[in-house]
């Protein structure tokens, strides 16, 4: 059963207040409530400051968590943390909101505009600029700071992959921002962040039910799962922020899932004022190396590191069992049919010296093989990887005439069967969502407000974002705010169903 978890654990986070009294004793007793198998836990309702560390919900079976509607308790975290579920089945967590301070991003109102340069005052309860990249430094990227005008977003300004260019001003607590004045008019509302740690992260799940949950903000993806059977369902919740005045409800993502066997299922989700997507549903699949003395050589990449997020250092060859199929495919063309599907008869991990060689070697040579496809962000090659493992598989019908360097893809771990129905999204500086599940649906959906028409339903090699060989995905009496006509791509997907969509460029 697991603990608290030390702030040392999530070493780019500030190291600062130790959770209150009432919530020790309250991961206390979960903990207690899951080892007794107990069907119920309440929540209390009122604040319970978690602070640096996480609330834990480990191993639980058939249980309900969660306060009374409409007064179900405010978890407060410091950016970093949140709430962890991990190896849990068929448990519900419902009526709580979780919120964060201080909040994980800066925020102030424009004061005044020149050109090519504004001035931002924070407001009281925002960080300075300095604090923001100094306490919390991202794992990965910096996303483009944005602005917002009376809740809904104007525009991102200064563009990806750097610190906002603030310097400090005559006064404190105000700043001149040295990018993108234009069309930003005074009372407009800035926000940068950085990203760091879990909110509501899920891990080796299958079958949990998150209902009438409020996530105000995330310092990172607001909701995630990775891994495990999956089937998991998100009804009522909303990401969302609670004023005007503090508009980004996420740093990245509002909901992302990779990895899981069976898609998510999300009823009646609001997200509302984020700097990504607003949602990613994908598996990541594997390289084909060539052939063994005794089988055939696989190899298994992690395109991220970091010990705040599964999403960096989650693998998947090692979930694989015999009796499963994996499918190949050509690189740079992965339409269903697949080139062939054999069943595993033995699958083993190579751990001696020669394996790091193999995968470097291997994945050099796919990467400049690898090209620029049709597919949305699909750049030439393949992004770098942080770690790999090499697996050695054999099949029950041996594979024959495969070319080495083609993609494999663990049939069994491929989000079947996402459905996003009844869904609203607004206000990101990202994409509409990336939606890689064949046998999905998405259906009575409203986007507004989208800086990138982008609602992708096809793999992307660069990123190993599958499954490969999408199919049999509807789309149907969805609104789309911003574009002409169908912003939906589908290179390498097939049997993708459009109908009665609506369309307004306003």
């Amino acid at each position: 059963m697991l603990l608290l978890l030390s702030a040392s654990l999530f070493p780019g986070c500030a190291l600062a207040t130790p959770p209150s009294p009432a919530a020790v004793a309250l991961q206390s007793k979960l903990n207690d409530a899951i080892s007794e198998h107990a069907p119920f836990f309440s929540l209390p309702s009122g604040p319970v400051f978690f602070n640096s560390a996480n609330f834990n919900i480990s191993s639980a079976q058939s249980i309900l968590i969660g306060g009374l509607p409409n007064a179900g308790p405010t978890l407060i975290f410091e950016p970093g943390f949140g709430i962890l579920v991990e190896s849990s089945t068929n448990a519900t967590l419902h009526d709580f909101t979780i919120d964060y301070s201080p909040l994980p991003y800066v925020f102030g109102s424009i004061t005044s505009t020149n050109s090519g340069e504004f001035f931002v005052s924070l407001d009281p309860a925002s960080l300075t600029f300095e604090e923001l990249f100094v306490r919390y430094p991202p794992h990965d990227t910096f996303p483009s700071p944005a602005v917002f005008r009376d809740g809904e977003l104007v525009k991102p300004v200064c563009g990806w992959g750097h610190p906002a260019p603030a310097t400090p001003a005559s006064s404190p607590g105000t700043y001149k921002v040295s990018c993108g004045s234009s069309g930003l008019l005074p009372g407009d509302v800035l926000v940068a962040a950085t990203r760091v740690g879990i909110t509501l992260s899920l891990t080796d799940c299958a079958l949990i039910v998150i209902r009438d949950v409020q996530i105000y903000s995330a310092g990172y993806m607001a909701i995630t799962e990775f891994q495990g059977d999956g089937g998991n369902v998100y009804e009522r919740v909303r990401v969302t922020a609670p004023s005007k005045n503090r508009p980004l409800a996420s740093n990245a993502d509002g909901f992302h899932s990779s990895g899981t066997k069976i898609g998510p299922r999300l009823d009646t989700v609001e997200i509302r004022g984020l700097c990504d997507d607003f949602f990613n549903v994908h598996n990541t699949f594997q390289l084909y190396v060539g052939p063994s003395f005794t089988g055939y050589l696989i190899g298994d990449y992690q395109l991220f590191s970091g010990a705040n997020t599964n999403y960096g250092t989650q693998t998947t060859m090692d979930r694989v069992k015999v009796g499963e199929p994996i499918s190949f495919f050509p690189m740079n063309t992965f339409s269903y049919p697949p080139l062939a599907t054999r069943t595993i008869s033995s699958v083993s991990r190579i751990e001696d010296a020669s394996a790091s060689t193999i995968l470097v070697a291997a994945y050099a040579n796919a990467s400049a093989v690898a090209k620029s496809t049709p597919c949305s962000a699909c750049n030439a090659g393949l992004n770098k990887y942080t770690s790999a493992q090499l697996w050695n598989v054999s099949f029950s019908v041996p594979l024959e005439s495969m070319p080495p360097l083609s993609i494999a893809n663990v049939d069994s771990v491929s989000a079947f069967g996402a459905v996003i129905t009844n869904c609203s999204f607004s206000d990101s500086i990202s994409n509409l969502g990336r939606f890689k599940s064949s046998g999905g649906r998405i259906e009575r959906t409203t986007w507004e407000r989208t800086m990138n028409q982008n609602l992708e339903i096809e793999p992307l090699q660069n990123w190993l974002e599958g499954p490969l060989g999408i199919h049999n995905v509807t789309v149907s009496d969805c609104f789309f705010h911003g574009t002409r006509s169908s912003p939906i791509h589908i290179f390498g997907a097939i049997n993708v169903s459009e109908s009665n969509n609506t369309y307004d460029p306003t």
